[in-house]
């Protein structure tokens, strides 16, 4: 994140926890997600 990867970081954790609690968090990562878009820390949709 200190390169400004905020994006590959935020893509990998949410691969990451799909993965490992598949249905288990959804919810929340997409809340993440959504809220990580508005303020403007990444672009692009999970």
């Amino acid at each position: 994140m200190q390169e400004g990867k905020v994006e590959e970081a935020f893509r990998i954790e949410y691969e990451f926890i799909s993965q490992t609690f598949p249905g288990k968090y959804g919810q929340a990562l997409d809340e993440m997600m959504a809220y990580t878009r508005q303020q403007g820390l990444i672009s692009s949709p999970a």
